[in-house]
């Protein structure tokens, strides 16, 4: 059984992308282990609210989960674990919204792209589960030059000597905040990252270190800029610090973390998104606020070459309306599609008011996961069927897997158990390549076949 924390975090609307009942979330972090690996934190948290608590014969309430982790290294299987955790509380009192077990497992990582998929189940009540995903890209931390490990977002950074515990690191007790979302309930940001081989890349005595705040339109936020602090060179450094986001308006925010040589040229960066619900001081001005070309010029489209773009809008091509796709056909020149794109996007905003746009998000992150596991031969991961519909509908509820055999071709079953009350997506692997063509589905709308079970046949 492993060892977990329980910690108090705000229990608002989330603003994780993954879709959950139980609203588990992940955060990842790569640190240097020495000159030729790395190894990378995976950080989760469960919610307490959502289990089920069986009474004791002390009296006390226990709660149980079983947690796997899938991880794949370029869409091949590279590790699988299972364990069990559990929450025993001494009065139904301390069940409510906003605890949750906090743990963190750890990997010795190679170079590459992984991606890590995350399960939860209740063990008395097998309906109640979570299912989190996210993409890692780990890179090499060589002795060659400079670099930073990622930002650890936390609850709280204390000074430790406990070596055992899951969360020491270097002198410190680091308590993550997986969903890096602070506000009115948790009004202070702590964080924490690695700096090595300082001397190859700061050739003063000395070095330098300092973190600026990106709000709403990507402006900078005045007067929380940390006075840039001088140290002492050596190879390696942890990096601590805190931040009050108490005055901070809803919304995301982008932390970047700067380290300069003793004349103050910059020599590393490493930057990371957080969210702020604070209701007392409500959501920053309105986007509509400003120009519309003004808007642009402080959106990552600004900094979008053209080819960027149009790869961008090739790959919304599943929502895009028909009048969208051959308007943005005509449009020569980045400006009037940066114009395009900004306008195509604030328009499937569900909070208008805010730069964060979590639809763009997620839909780019399923585009990402689609590429990656979803490619064959002859198209990328997005293009194929599977990776269409998973873009549109996301992960489905259950999977049928079907192996080639000598009377019908591999198909997969895809199951969405809350769509129009449960529908099916059919995918067959005609040619053998790993190509599956969808043959059949149930839902409106979609290829429909209700003869799919021959189609199956040799």
């Amino acid at each position: 059984m492993r060892k977990v924390i329980i910690w108090a975090v705000i229990a608002h609307c989330s603003l994780l992308l993954a879709q959950s009942d139980l609203n588990v979330s992940i955060d990842l972090a790569t640190f240097k282990y020495d000159d030729t690996q790395t190894y990378t934190d995976i950080y989760y948290a469960i919610p307490s609210a959502g289990l089920v608590f069986n009474k004791q014969d002390d009296g006390s309430l226990k709660a149980e989960v079983v947690v796997r982790l899938d991880i794949t290294q370029s869409g091949e299987p590279w590790r699988a674990d299972a364990w069990r955790m559990e929450k025993v509380v001494t009065d139904s009192s301390e069940i409510r919204e906003g605890n949750r077990m906090v743990d963190v497992v750890r990997y010795l990582m190679e170079e590459g792209t992984y991606s890590i998929v995350l399960s939860v189940e209740d063990v008395h009540d097998a309906s109640i589960k979570s299912q989190v995903e996210k993409s890692l890209k780990v890179d090499g931390m060589t002795s060659d030059k400079m670099c930073c490990s990622d930002i650890v977002f936390a609850h709280s950074i204390n000074k430790s000597t406990d070596t055992q515990d899951v969360f020491y690191k270097n002198g410190f007790e680091v308590i993550p905040n997986t969903s890096a979302i602070y506000g009115a309930e948790s009004p202070v940001l702590f964080f924490y990252l690695e700096s090595y081989n300082l001397p190859k890349s700061v050739v003063t005595d000395n070095y330098k270190t300092t973190f600026e705040i990106y709000g709403a339109n990507d402006q900078k936020v005045e007067n929380i800029t940390d006075k840039a602090k001088i140290k002492n060179l050596i190879e390696s450094t942890v990096e601590v610090g805190t931040v009050n986001v108490s005055a901070f308006y809803s919304g995301a925010y982008t932390f970047k973390f700067i380290v300069m040589d003793g004349n103050d040229h910059p020599v590393a960066e490493k930057e990371k998104k957080f969210f702020v619900y604070n209701p007392d001081v409500g959501e920053a001005p309105s986007l509509a606020s400003i120009p519309v070309e003004e808007a642009v010029a402080k959106s990552e489209f600004a900094v979008m070459p053209e080819s960027v773009l149009d790869d961008e809008f090739a790959k919304v091509e599943y929502i895009a309306a028909k009048e969208e796709r051959s308007v943005y056909k005509n449009l020569q020149g980045e400006e009037g599609k940066r114009l395009f794109l900004f306008k195509f996007w604030q328009g499937r905003n569900p909070n208008p008011q805010s730069s964060f746009n979590p639809f763009r998000a997620e839909y780019l992150r399923r585009v990402e996961w689609a590429s990656q596991n979803f490619k064959s031969y002859t198209r990328g991961g997005w293009k194929t069927d599977r990776g269409r519909v998973y873009i549109l509908y996301g992960k489905p509820s259950d999977v049928e897997y079907n192996p080639n055999n000598p009377t019908s071709y591999a198909h997969e079953i895809w199951h969405y158990d809350t769509i129009e009350g449960g529908v099916i997506f059919v995918f067959v692997d005609f040619q053998e390549f790993g190509e599956f063509q969808q043959i059949h589905s149930s839902k409106i709308g979609e290829t429909m076949d209700s003869n799919w079970e021959q189609v199956i046949l040799k």
